[in-house]
C-alpha cells in the first residue's frame, strides 16, 4: 500500500483479483477507481518527483506504471521470466 499525499489518493494491489490495484480517496476512505495491471500485482512503490505509482505483477514478469493524476497505466515494463517482489 502507498499513500500519494498530493492527490490525497492510497493505492493498494489486489493480487488474488486478477491483476487489478483499488484506488482509494483519503477523503471519503472509499475506492474509487480499480486500475488493471498484470497479473500477480503484488507491491507498490509511488515516486514523489514526478507522481507515478509502480506496481511489480509477479505473475505477468512485468512493472506497471500508473500514472498518480489520471490513475491509468502509462507504461508496462517487461523485465524478464520469475522475477518476485523487486519493488
Amino acid at each position: 500500500m502507498v499513500f500519494d499525499q498530493v492527490n490525497n489518493k492510497i493505492y493498494v494491489t489486489n493480487y488474488e483479483s486478477l491483476g487489478k490495484v483499488s484506488v482509494i480517496s483519503g477523503s471519503t476512505n472509499k475506492v474509487i477507481e480499480n486500475v488493471p495491471v498484470g497479473s500477480g500485482s503484488a507491491d507498490l512503490v509511488f515516486n514523489t518527483v514526478n507522481g507515478n505509482v509502480y506496481v511489480s505483477n509477479s505473475k505477468a514478469d512485468s512493472v506497471s506504471v500508473i500514472d498518480g493524476s489520471t490513475n491509468k497505466v502509462v507504461s508496462t515494463l517487461h523485465v524478464g521470466f520469475s522475477f518476485w517482489h523487486s519493488c
